[in-house]
């Protein structure tokens, strides 16, 4: 028997042991998490070094929030979901067109739920206000229209797959809806197919929305975490499966019994475990978590081994370093996004952070050069004004 089947079979035994929440497969690498774990994860044991895109400002092609990135092989495509559009760049950032056909005309949508690219360069719009898919390429120029797609069903979030189908989720949490909620597979024509998963969650569920239940794994299939489930899963052609799972100690949404509404989820996340994100990039799975205590972890697994910390080391090798990328209640963040690279993790920055950056003293030099490359000739206003800077992690 192999060193992680023992490492993961005590795991479960100690969490029955415990009283503590138990692993639900004992097949899978499975590990215990404890938020209140003290230590330190590297950076530098998963990344070699970091590269900056600043976004092209024009007035034409302002960005408000970045929810995706898709990297192509001459084109980034940033997904803006709170402007409702897809903007296209060349690999410098400069700013070629972008997708914004919102209306009731032929070819428009009404809300961009979601939006991808696909192996083709098309950008794909999903309006679930609709049941519709849209189809455009770069430029904007509208190609097809699914008009039923998936109908009498509430698709909550949703990915693309390689073969043109698409994975889709109902997480829902409406307040005063009860059905069952599941993760399915709809054809490129819009027919609803196969029933991955029924979840049992009920609604209204304690569900929070995240963009990281369903995401891009590195080998090209699709990987699928609900935050009420522990678990990490492999959707491939042939069916859904396990492929890592936490247990983790003390009270997590999977306990959350009750009638959701906003209120009360407002006011009590914080008595939860929670994980916040996760970016499964090349043999590394990095998560982030928020714990009980309302404070933030981290765990790093390298394929073997399960490191936890609650705090991020960002130093790199020749004097470069990590930046945060947000900030929220005094405190600073490092929140990575969606992307399709299997071997990127990409976190946008904001002209205030690239300023505080730079304003910092102790700026390693490497990382004080990179930016300063982007903002050379700027004024301070421009720079607190402009478009997001895409920090991008080059993953070992």
């Amino acid at each position: 028997m192999n060193r992680l089947l023992v490492f993961c079979l005590s795991i479960v035994v100690l969490a029955a042991a415990c009283g503590e929440k138990k692993a639900v497969y004992d097949d899978v690498p499975t590990f215990e998490i404890d938020p209140n774990a003290s230590g330190t994860i590297f950076m530098s044991d998963f990344v070699d070094s970091v590269s900056y895109i600043r976004l092209e400002n024009r007035s034409d092609a302002l960005i408000w929030e970045i929810v995706n990135v898709y990297l192509t092989d001459d084109r980034v495509v940033v997904v803006d979901r709170k402007n409702e559009k897809v903007m296209v760049y060349d690999k410098a950032g400069n700013y070629i067109s972008k997708v914004h056909r919102k209306g009731r005309g032929p070819g428009e949508y009404l809300n961009m739920s979601r939006a991808f690219i696909d192996d083709q360069n098309r950008v794909i719009i999903l309006d679930y206000w609709e049941n519709k898919l849209y189809y455009y390429t770069f430029t904007g120029e509208h190609l097809k229209t699914v008009e039923e797609f998936s109908p009498k069903t509430t698709i909550r979030h949703m990915i693309n797959s390689p073969d043109g189908s698409f994975v889709c989720y109902d997480y829902g949490h409406d307040p005063g809806i009860s059905y069952i909620c599941d993760v399915w597979r709809v054809d490129s024509l819009g027919n609803r197919g196969e029933v991955l998963m029924n979840t049992g969650l009920v609604h209204p569920t304690f569900q929070y929305i995240l963009p990281h239940d369903l995401y891009y794994l590195p080998n090209g299939n699709i990987g699928f975490m609900p935050m009420e489930d522990e678990v990490h899963y492999e959707i491939d052609s042939d069916g859904m499966k396990p492929y890592l799972q936490f247990v983790v100690k003390g009270k997590t949404i999977g306990h959350f019994s009750g009638v959701y509404n906003i209120e009360w989820f407002e006011n009590n996340m914080e008595l939860y475990t929670v994980r916040w994100w996760t970016q499964h990039k090349n043999n590394y799975v990095f998560t982030g978590w928020r714990s009980e205590r309302s404070e933030l972890f981290w765990t790093l697994y390298d394929g073997d081994v399960m490191k936890m910390g609650d705090e991020l080391d960002f130093r790199l090798p020749d004097d470069e370093t990590v930046l945060f990328n947000n900030r929220r209640d005094g405190m600073a963040l490092f929140e990575p996004i969606m992307t399709n690279a299997p071997d990127r993790v990409i976190t946008p920055m904001s002209g205030i952070m690239v300023w505080d950056a730079l304003s910092t003293p102790d700026l390693p030099s490497t990382t004080r050069k990179k930016l300063e490359s982007l903002v050379t000739g700027m004024t301070e206003d421009e720079i607190l004004h402009m478009n997001p800077v895409l920090q991008i992690l080059h993953v070992r």
